[in-house]
């Protein structure tokens, strides 16, 4: 039996490299995954290599914004599952926001979002 069958994975920065890799293992395993990335090009041929039981989502994890757009997309699959965040950001660049709606104490605003799924 696979062992993340009924599970939801997100992988950021899943259209390249460790992230992509993460993905296709993780569809192996039995998981739907939604792999999060910049280039929407990148993104597309990701999906298109993984084949089945994935979504690229278009996302920024430096833009609350777009982590507020990801939360939503995966939200609609359902719950329970695994994040998985391989790409890095600059946080010295970013402000936080004065009241966080979310648990920070993981990896700066990636893991946080994602957290509430």
């Amino acid at each position: 039996m696979p062992q993340l069958k009924n599970k939801i994975a997100v992988v950021t920065g899943g259209s390249s490299g460790i992230g992509l890799a993460t993905a296709k293992r993780f569809v192996e395993e039995g998981a739907y995954v939604f792999i999060a990335g910049r280039r929407q090009a990148e993104l597309d041929k990701a999906v298109a290599e993984i084949g089945s039981n994935v979504t690229g989502v278009k996302t920024d994890i430096a833009k609350l914004d777009d982590l507020d757009r990801l939360y939503e997309t995966v939200a609609k699959k359902g719950k329970g599952g695994v994040a998985i965040q391989t790409d890095t950001i600059n946080t010295d660049a970013i402000k936080y926001p004065p009241e966080p709606p979310l648990n920070v104490t993981a990896l700066p605003f990636g893991l946080p979002v994602l957290s509430r799924v």
